[in-house]
């Protein structure tokens, strides 16, 4: 190292991990407090050589090059704010209406087969799409909520089984265009038309499992703190916001059990 970029005494160079996650300001301060201590010396007559600006400068313009890159790639721009979480009435109406628009969209496909028996084929593309697109925006709507430990898996869950669902509707859509036109060749049909009930009897088994899911949701409006017995009693919403929700999900209990 050149006597003229000597380190101060008690400088140390920190070595961050790959995984380590730092934010933007902690970034930019580690870049500066480099290049003052790269460009520091005590021989005051150094530094007013016009020969020490050089290093300094392409130092600095080194450093701008590294952040524009380290943003480029995804740097997180955190800022050291934590994603608040989400109330607990919000994340379980939410939920409620999904339940809500995956059985309109059931009830609406039943209705339309009804009405035209011979559109078996199309029907069963429109309501694939339809849960699709509707499954798709409910996992987007879930992921934008926070819910702290310990129901803080519970999201994840859900999303998951979301997921699954609409790879499954995706296969019965490619199935039912298979079907559309008439035969094809290099189709193998018998093996298609197995498929169908294997695709219902995992549709089913997820569903159950959503279902399973349920009191886990609603227990998010449980409140934590033990009464004078040592059991958890108490709500975290009000009398009115309980009476509108019990009503809303009585509703939707009612349609899916008579369906």
């Amino acid at each position: 190292m050149p006597s003229n970029l000597r380190r101060p005494d008690g400088f140390q160079a920190q070595q961050v991990e790959p995984d380590h996650k730092i934010t933007y300001c902690q970034f930019v301060i580690s870049v500066n407090t480099s290049i003052d201590c790269c460009t520091t010396t005590q021989n005051t007559s150094v530094l007013e050589s016009p020969q020490v600006g050089r290093p300094k400068m392409r130092l600095a313009a080194a450093a701008r090059i590294c952040l524009a890159v380290a943003l480029a790639v995804g740097a997180p721009l955190t800022f050291g704010v934590e994603k608040p979480e989400t109330s607990h009435l919000v994340f379980v109406t939410e939920y409620i209406r999904e339940l809500s628009a995956i059985e309109n969209i059931r009830e609406s496909g039943e209705q339309e087969l009804k009405e035209d028996p011979n559109s078996t084929f199309s029907n069963m593309i429109q309501s694939s799409t339809l849960f699709q697109l509707e499954l798709g925006s409910q996992i987007k709507m879930l992921r934008g909520m926070r819910l702290k430990a310990p129901h803080d898996q519970l999201i994840l869950n859900i999303t998951g089984f979301y997921e699954h669902k609409i790879l499954l509707w995706k296969q019965m859509a490619d199935i039912a265009r298979a079907f559309i036109g008439g035969p094809k060749p290099g189709v193998d049909y018998s093996k298609l038309g197995a498929e169908v009930p294997e695709i219902r009897a995992q549709m089913e088994f997820v569903d159950h499992a959503l279902f399973e899911a349920s009191p886990s949701v609603f227990a998010t409006l449980i409140h934590l703190k033990e009464d004078s017995k040592g059991h958890a009693s108490h709500l975290t919403i009000t009398k009115e916001e309980r009476a509108k929700l019990l009503d809303t999900y009585s509703l939707i209990h009612h349609a899916l059990r008579t369906s």
